[in-house]
C-alpha cells in the first residue's frame, strides 16, 4: 500500500518536466505574447490622445475625444486576440501622429522623414493594408513638391522616405513576386474576379441587423446572413458591436465553436447602435468642414488611401471581406472629425445645441463602455 503512494509522489515531482520550459525566465511565452494586443490597444489610445492634442484639442473636448476613442467597442474587442490587425492599427496610429506633426510643423529634417519611412515600412510589413501609409506620404510630398521653391530637396526627402519604407517592409513583396508571380501572395487582390455582386454599397438594413440578437435569432455564419451584404450596415455594426460574431457560437462557421456564447441584452445593443449615429454624423460634418484646412490634409489623405485600398481588397474577396477591424487605425481620425463636427454645430446652431450634442457624445461613451463590460462579463 505504501509503494503506490510513493510512485504517486514521484509522478507529482516529475510532472513539471513535461511542461514547456521557460527558457527566457519570463513565464509562459504564450501568456507573454497575449499582452501584445493590450499593449497595442494602449498605444492606440495614447497616440490617439497625442494626435488630438496636436490638433489643438484641450479641456473637456480632449477628455471627450479620448473617452470616445478608449470606449470604442471595435478597439476593445480587437484587443482580445493576437492578430496582425491590432498590431497594424497601433503602428498606423503612431504613423498618423508623426505624419500630422511633420506636415503641420513643416519639418524638413532627414531624421523626421526617416522616422516616417520606418513606420510606413513596419506597416506594409505587417499587412498589405499598410500601403495606405506609403500612399499618404507620397501624396503629401507631391503637394509639397508642387508648392515648394526647393523642389530638389523635397524630391530628395521623398525618395529617402520611399527607400526607407521599402527597405524595411518591401522585401516580402519582392520575395512574393519572385516566388509566386504576385507581390500580394496569399491574397485575392489583383485577380481578375471581382465580387461586386456580393455587396450592397448603398443599402441600410437595421431590422435585419437587430434580428441577429433576437428574440429567436437565426443561426449560421455571419457571412450567410442577408444583412452582411449591406456594406454600410455591416461596417457600422462591427464598429459599435461584435455583430454577434463573438457572442453567437454559430457565427464563426468553425464546428469546434471556439467562442463561448455571450448574453447581450437587446436593449443595450439598440442603445449603443442608436447613440453611435451621433459621432458618425458629426464625423461626416467634420470631414467636409476640415477639407479647406490645409493643416488637416494628412487625415483626409490617409482616409482616402485607406478606403481605396480596402475597397479594392473587399471586392476581390469571395468571403469575409467586410471587417471593420481592418480599418481600425482610422478610429482617431474618426474622433478628430467628430470633434470638428461638434465645433461646426456650436458655431452655426449656438451653444445650447452644442451642449446637447456634447451630452449625447458623453452618453455614447457611457453606453459603449457598458456594452464592452457586458461583452466581457456576458460569457459563461
Amino acid at each position: 500500500m505504501d509503494r503506490p503512494a510513493g510512485r504517486s509522489r514521484l509522478r507529482r515531482r516529475r510532472a513539471p518536466r513535461d511542461r514547456p520550459q521557460d527558457v527566457l525566465g519570463v513565464g509562459n511565452p504564450v501568456r507573454i505574447l497575449s499582452l501584445l494586443p493590450l499593449l497595442c490597444g494602449g498605444s492606440i489610445i495614447w497616440f490617439g490622445a497625442r494626435l488630438l492634442t496636436l490638433l489643438d484639442r484641450r479641456g473637456w473636448d480632449l477628455v471627450l475625444g479620448v473617452g470616445l476613442l478608449a470606449s470604442f467597442p471595435c478597439l476593445l474587442i480587437s484587443s482580445y486576440g493576437v492578430e496582425a490587425d491590432i498590431v497594424l492599427a497601433a503602428v498606423m496610429v503612431v504613423f498618423t501622429y508623426y505624419c500630422v506633426r511633420w506636415w503641420r510643423r513643416d519639418e524638413q529634417g532627414a531624421m523626421t522623414v526617416l522616422r516616417l519611412g520606418v513606420l510606413a515600412g513596419l506597416a506594409i510589413a505587417t499587412k498589405y493594408q499598410g500601403v495606405a501609409a506609403v500612399a499618404t506620404v507620397a501624396v503629401l510630398f507631391a503637394i509639397r513638391f508642387i508648392a515648394s521653391d526647393q523642389r530638389r530637396r523635397v524630391a530628395a526627402l521623398g525618395l529617402l522616405f520611399l527607400v526607407t519604407a521599402f527597405a524595411i517592409g518591401g522585401w516580402k513583396y519582392v520575395d512574393n513576386q519572385r516566388r509566386y508571380g504576385t507581390p500580394t501572395y496569399g491574397n485575392s487582390v489583383g485577380e481578375r474576379t471581382l465580387y461586386f455582386d456580393r455587396y450592397e454599397l448603398a443599402s441600410v438594413r437595421p431590422r435585419s441587423l437587430l434580428r441577429l440578437w433576437g428574440p429567436d435569432p437565426p443561426n449560421g455564419m455571419l457571412t450567410n446572413q442577408p444583412v452582411y451584404r449591406s456594406v454600410p450596415t455591416t461596417l457600422y455594426a462591427q464598429a459599435w458591436t461584435d455583430m454577434t460574431f463573438f457572442s453567437n457560437p454559430t457565427r464563426h462557421g468553425d464546428l469546434s465553436m471556439p467562442y463561448p456564447e455571450r448574453t447581450m441584452p437587446r436593449g443595450l445593443v439598440v442603445t449603443v447602435l442608436a447613440l453611435g449615429l451621433v459621432p458618425t454624423a458629426l464625423t461626416a460634418v467634420g470631414l467636409v468642414a476640415s477639407l479647406p484646412d490645409r493643416r488637416q490634409w494628412p487625415l483626409a489623405a490617409l482616409a482616402a488611401a485607406s478606403w481605396a485600398a480596402y475597397a479594392y481588397w473587399v471586392v476581390s474577396q469571395p468571403v469575409w471581406g467586410l471587417k471593420t477591424k481592418y480599418l481600425l487605425f482610422l478610429a482617431p481620425v474618426y474622433v478628430a472629425w467628430a470633434l470638428v463636427g461638434l465645433d461646426v454645430v456650436r458655431r452655426r446652431a449656438g451653444p445650447l445645441a452644442g451642449m446637447v450634442l456634447f451630452g449625447a457624445l458623453g452618453a455614447t461613451v457611457v453606453v459603449a463602455d457598458a456594452y464592452v463590460l457586458q461583452f466581457a462579463l456576458g460569457g459563461p
